[in-house]
């Protein structure tokens, strides 16, 4: 039996109202906005307050995202949530989040990879659709990084926000239809970027700046060449907003123009696995174009995907 491709046909985001911008950590930190903006592309960033989780942040973005895609959560026959920041050990913020989805009977499970999660997590719905396993599946990335950072670090500290994006994906139908997926792993450098049991957050920034160039460009490379492209072929490049320096690094070399590469790291920050899904709702949907999505992140975990928007 033949099944219809995966395709994402609608996304949504959410980010607390609270703003956070440079100036704070000037206030304490021997820092600048200037210092933060010219070596990160950060202006501000989101944090949550203190009583709200990571789920709660995903179920705004899931609700709004199924209103998009006009179904309820009765209709959707599985939940992936990819998080770094869970709301606690046991059970998964996945079951958590389909326990405040009212009518919602799906079998749900986190997938933990960093802030690949959601590229990760897309291979994984593509899969099961494509198996005809399951038609609707909504996929979450949410994140509070917020509660894993060290105030005192100013080489994390500045760099992350907590918010949520949510897709629902389904067999067939009108939106991103998700065409090839790479992920990839380099697992010796798993201490470049790290949370031990009880935090806070750390990282080996260069170790992290350099690997994810490198792993950035491969993967575009592989995509390319896999799908008989060129990057002339590519409407939309839909980068992890981890950095405004990687970006431009990686831009550099395919020599893409800027109005392919849209952003929201300015105010968002890096929000881990939520980053994709927050710019892919602010994407503008232009039928018979390629799109192209690239993250990386802690692990050393990095992941590709391209897309044909119908």
């Amino acid at each position: 039996m033949r099944f219809e491709p995966a395709t994402i046909i609608a996304s949504a985001a959410y980010l607390p109202p609270e703003r956070v911008d440079n100036s704070h950590f000037a206030s304490y930190l021997d820092t600048s906005d200037s210092w933060i903006f010219e070596r990160t592309g950060i202006k501000e960033r989101r944090w949550a307050a203190l009583e709200m989780k990571a789920s709660d942040m995903g179920v705004i973005a899931a609700n709004e995202a199924m209103s998009k895609a006009k179904i309820s959560p009765g209709d959707v026959d599985l939940i992936l949530v990819a998080t770094m920041t869970p709301d606690q050990p046991l059970p998964s913020t996945a079951a958590l989040i389909q326990s405040k989805l009212s009518g919602c009977k799906a079998p749900a499970m986190d997938i933990s990879a960093a802030c690949s999660g959601y590229l990760y997590g897309l291979s994984v719905a593509k899969a099961y659709i494509e198996a005809g396993m399951y038609k609707t599946i909504l996929l979450i990335g949410c994140e509070k990084m917020s509660q894993v950072l060290d105030p005192n670090d100013r080489s994390t500290v500045i760099l992350f926000g907590d918010g949520a994006g949510a897709s629902v994906i389904t067999s067939g139908g009108k939106g991103l239809r998700i065409d090839r997926i790479i992920l990839g792993l380099d697992g010796y450098l798993a201490d470049s970027l790290y949370i031990p049991q009880g935090g806070p957050m750390k990282m080996l920034g260069q170790e992290v700046f350099k690997t994810a160039i490198q792993r950035g460009v491969e993967v575009m490379d592989r995509l390319l060449e896999e799908e008989k492209l060129s990057m002339e072929n590519i409407r939309y490049v839909l980068f992890h907003q981890a950095n405004r320096r990687i970006i431009q690094n990686i831009q550099k070399r395919f020599l893409i123009p800027e109005e392919k590469i849209p952003t929201t790291i300015e105010f968002t920050a890096n929000t881990s696995a939520a980053s994709i899904p927050i710019l892919l709702q602010s994407v503008p949907h232009e039928p018979n174009h390629r799109y192209m999505s690239v993250a990386f992140g802690a692990g050393f975990t990095y992941a590709g995907a391209l897309f044909t928007s119908l």
